[in-house]
């Protein structure tokens, strides 16, 4: 009984999505990433933003009233410097590549014309490639592929994601928003603490 009630649930959902009027879009724009971190000794080395972007579509799906589901699906580049400044390291600039899967609810404060939006929800990415520039006391540079394992870099990552912007009739869109790393991209037990803080501004279209 449990399992015909679950496939009808499931089945109702999917036709409800299916059924929508969907709506599919475009959106682009820069972002600054920063990162909060511990160093193994329990340190917190200083850190400077780096400047990247990203691009990708989404989906607007009614949910009730003025309530949507917004997932999407973009291609992101992050890039900041942590500064160690120990014997060994002064500092290491990271830069990453993702694929970012965010899955928002919007609410719109009018159903048409010009109005002001808002969203918020989780978002999961997947690591496409990574490496990192040490630069040593003595000012010699190094570039390092990342490694992702269990005992290395993490290839997965999720973030609490908070957005709000302005949807002109023309259907263009300012979007600005913020990011949260939920937990470190560090899978050593040994290594340090990297949870990425994330800043971000960008320009949207919705198709009719």
């Amino acid at each position: 009984m449990k399992r015909i009630l679950t496939t009808l649930l499931v089945a109702a959902i999917f036709g409800n999505l299916a059924s929508a009027q969907a709506r599919f879009g475009l959106r682009a724009g820069v972002n600054s990433v920063n990162a909060y971190v511990v160093a193994p000794d329990g340190t917190r080395p200083g850190t400077s933003a780096g400047t990247g972007f990203y691009a990708g579509g989404i989906m607007k799906i009614p949910f009730d009233n003025k309530l949507y589901f917004v997932p999407g699906i973009q291609y992101s580049y992050k890039n900041y410097t942590i500064h160690y400044n120990d014997a060994d390291l002064t500092s290491c600039k990271m830069h990453l590549t993702y694929i970012e899967i965010p899955l928002l609810l919007n609410y719109d404060f009018k159903k048409s014309g010009n109005y002001f939006f808002v969203q918020a929800g989780p978002s999961f990415s997947v690591a496409l490639s990574g490496k990192q520039d040490d630069i040593t006391p003595g000012q010699a540079s190094h570039t390092e592929e990342l490694k992702f394992a269990y005992s290395s870099f993490g290839r997965y990552e999720a973030n609490a994601v908070f957005n709000a912007g302005f949807h002109f009739k023309n259907n263009l869109s300012v979007i600005g928003g913020y990011a949260l790393g939920l937990g470190t991209i560090v899978n050593d037990d040994n290594g340090p603490v990297i949870k990425h803080r994330m800043f971000s501004f960008g320009l949207g279209y919705l198709f009719n």
